[in-house]
């Protein structure tokens, strides 16, 4: 059909995240004291009911906006790279015009690694990319530096959001493996969050982990990409710089160590 086609959401993703991480850094730069006051003149009752309204958790209590727009941050995220690896393998699979520079070898190589028993539906996002990039001949990601390292531990995250199992801060387990990681990232914890609060899931779900999210996950695909070669994606995809390019304090989170700099610093 003319009018047939397939809709990308990798980039759109990544856009959402850019978002959501963007309106965390606002609410965290305005201040604790600041966002609390805007919510109880929004709010416009008197002291016993605005303390009622937190004590239930109202959803616009400030510390809950900030925690899912971090939340969203870490699943556009993820969900962005996961969508990116899932349509290059796709598009392998029809053998599409964007992906002839590849070769008929690595094609049908893509195709059958892509359709053998259990690699499309329960290999992890970032395996993939590895198997992809083996595939076609390329270096694969450097697994223990950034932003492959990063990535692991955002997904890792994301599971540990999507499949949440609460635990006592007692008597923590895995969310003390979890904690032990983010702690290396020296994240600002959420200014709402008190101080014996854990952190996962109190005080990392915040600004600074906001921006780690986009800046690994723009990384992470450029990365890709450019090892793969695939010109017209590497184009699509360093035009998002321009939606990343004015994040406060973005400097701190610029760790990139591939050859040459950031990608967007090529050429």
């Amino acid at each position: 059909m003319a009018d047939d086609s397939r809709y990308g959401l990798s980039i759109r993703y990544f856009q959402s995240a850019v978002f959501s991480a963007r309106e965390a850094v606002r609410i965290q730069g305005s201040g604790k004291e600041s966002e609390e006051d805007g919510f109880y003149r929004r709010i416009g009752v008197g002291n016993n009911e605005a303390g009622y309204a937190v004590g239930c958790q109202d959803p616009h209590w400030p510390s809950n906006v900030l925690r899912s727009y971090a939340c969203s941050a870490v699943l556009f995220s993820t969900g962005s790279i996961e969508a990116r690896i899932n349509s290059f393998f796709l598009d392998a699979e029809e053998r599409a015009s964007n992906l002839r520079f590849l070769g008929d070898s690595a094609l049908r190589g893509l195709d059958l690694m892509w359709n053998a028993a259990g690699v499309r539906r329960w290999t992890r996002p970032l395996d993939k990319m590895q198997l992809a990039l083996e595939v076609c001949g390329v270096g694969k990601l450097n697994a223990g530096r950034i932003p492959f390292q990063d990535a692991h531990l955002m997904f890792t995250l994301r599971n540990h959001l999507v499949h949440f199992h609460p635990e006592w801060t007692s008597e923590q387990k895995s969310h003390a493996k979890l904690e032990q990681a983010l702690r290396t990232k020296g994240f600002r914890p959420s200014p709402f969050a008190h101080g014996h609060d854990p952190v996962f899931p109190a005080k990392c779900l915040a600004a600074d982990l906001a921006v780690w999210c986009v800046r690994t996950t723009y990384c992470l695909v450029a990365d890709f990409l450019e090892r793969i070669g695939d010109k017209g994606a590497i184009q699509s995809w360093t035009r998002q710089e321009y939606y990343i390019r004015d994040f406060h304090d973005w400097e701190q989170y610029a760790r990139w160590e591939g050859d040459g700099g950031p990608p967007w610093t090529h050429g």
